[in-house]
């Protein structure tokens, strides 16, 4: 058996690394690691392109990318955010039509108060599958709803209610 602990990070790849912050950031995230930051401090026209980096990700070595790592609260263990919008080779194709596809579905953020979230992401323009929903799963009770992100990735927000 693996040594694994925990999960560091999750890549989204988008197709407009800016207006993905702004979304991700209107969760609470906060940029950690600005990957094509140079000695000068950030440059959002330089670009990833260490030549190890594509082959190791099963891209070609000439493989280019403008990438942000993000973070919530102050944990230095918290799992982390990787947005990459691929410049070389360019980013096709769209998100999964629905969440009945075979590969990671959605992501699944816990609030406070999912009411408030809901409000939160309509008031910013997000379109949510639906209001807050009550489920019972597994011994407890939570309140949840899903809604898009800029490139239609499904980012889930529940909240877990007390009896």
């Amino acid at each position: 058996m693996l040594d694994t602990s925990q999960v560091f990070h999750i890549n989204i790849n988008c197709s407009d690394l800016e207006r993905s912050l702004e979304f991700y950031r209107l969760l609470g995230f906060r940029e950690v690691i600005n990957f094509n930051a140079t000695g000068e401090g950030t440059a959002d026209t330089d670009v990833l392109g260490d030549p190890v980096l594509g082959p190791a990700l099963g891209l070609p070595a000439s493989s280019q990318a403008r990438a942000r790592m993000l973070m919530l609260g102050d944990n230095p263990r918290s799992a982390r955010l990787d947005l990459i919008q691929w410049i070389e080779p360019k980013a096709e194709g769209r998100s999964y039509p629905h969440l009945a596809h075979i590969g990671i579905a959605r992501i699944c953020f816990r609030v406070g108060n999912v009411e408030d979230a809901w409000r939160q992401l309509e008031d910013a323009g997000a379109e949510p599958f639906t209001e807050p929903v009550l489920i019972e799963m597994g011994g407890s009770r939570q309140k949840f709803f899903c809604a898009k992100d800029p490139d239609g990735v499904v980012v889930e927000f529940m909240e877990f209610l007390k009896d």
